[in-house]
């Protein structure tokens, strides 16, 4: 999403298995509230590893790189709400962002073996 305020707002798709929908950026003084919805419109359940946050400069630099946890599921057809408060950053060379969803077709307990 590219900033022209101080508030970002858009929907991505992704290789139509999941959608970030309502992706929104708000400034507020110093920080910057995201938030959005991943949903997952594929017909499969979703196993989300991490969800990703890149946020970039005008010269597409990479400024400001944020990991949200993961063992996530997601059946087909839902929504999962993401909200990252990003505090005292300077981000005013913030000119866009990308939220990535990292999947894979595994459930959270079979990426982990028992020792």
């Amino acid at each position: 999403m590219y900033a022209g305020s101080n508030d970002i707002t858009g929907t991505y798709e992704g290789k139509g298995i999941y959608r970030i929908e309502d992706m929104s950026a708000t400034k507020n003084g110093p920080d910057y509230k995201f938030i959005g919805y991943v949903h997952n419109i594929s017909n499969k359940t979703l196993y989300i590893s991490d969800i990703i946050m890149e946020m970039f400069n005008s010269n597409s630099k990479l400024i400001q790189l944020i990991r949200i946890g993961g063992g996530i599921v997601i059946e087909s057809g839902e929504k999962l709400p993401y909200k990252v408060i990003a505090h005292n950053v300077n981000f005013s060379h913030l000119d866009h962002y990308v939220v990535t969803v990292l999947n894979t077709n595994k459930s959270p307990d079979q990426l982990f073996q028992k020792v």
